[in-house]
């Protein structure tokens, strides 16, 4: 079983109260999966696109810390919206059944809604991992009810005090 994280890394709304929030529960969201992942021993990629491609392969917990060390490198200025990233870097597995890819970002355009609904029909296990704390209306919102409505696996983070717990609780009832 492999795990392929793709990470949006566009510049958050600057309507937005605090950007750095938003920037803060992205990266804390990925370092708990990733650990999860690592601490289970499972192969874990993860691609961004930032001022540069960003890209971390790793297969067991001795990897976490560099890992770690390497999230300071996770700028918010990027212009590659994770599902263009997804295209442009498929995740490489021979079992496609025994693949999960994950997608977190605090942004749900078009492109990323058609890309989620056409997943769905895969052998990939392929969950959206959306960072609310960017919303300043409901539109964004209706997509992710729209999501949810055709089966595709959502996890919902509503802040930076509950991502342990809105990472547990989604994925058990996904």
């Amino acid at each position: 079983s492999t795990v392929t994280i793709y990470v949006d890394l566009r510049p958050v709304p600057s309507n937005i109260d605090d950007v750095r929030v938003t920037e803060d529960v992205t990266v804390e969201a990925l370092v708990a999966m990733v650990n999860h992942f690592l601490e289970l021993n499972l192969p874990v990629t993860v691609l961004a696109a930032s001022r540069d491609m960003y890209e971390f392969k790793g297969d067991h917990s001795s990897d976490f810390s560099r890992f770690y060390e390497s999230t300071f490198d996770l700028l918010f200025v990027g212009k590659i919206s994770p599902s263009k990233l997804y295209k442009i870097h498929p995740p490489t597995t021979k079992h496609a059944e025994e693949s999960s890819v994950f997608f977190i970002t605090h942004q749900t355009d078009p492109e990323m809604v058609i890309l989620m609904e056409e997943q769905r029909h895969s052998h990939l296990s392929v969950t959206l991992v959306y960072n609310q704390t960017a919303e300043v209306d409901r539109s964004r919102y209706s997509a992710i009810k729209h999501l949810q409505e055709h089966d595709v696996r959502v996890l919902i983070l509503r802040g930076s005090d509950s991502i342990v717990t809105d990472l547990e609780e989604n994925y058990e009832k996904a």
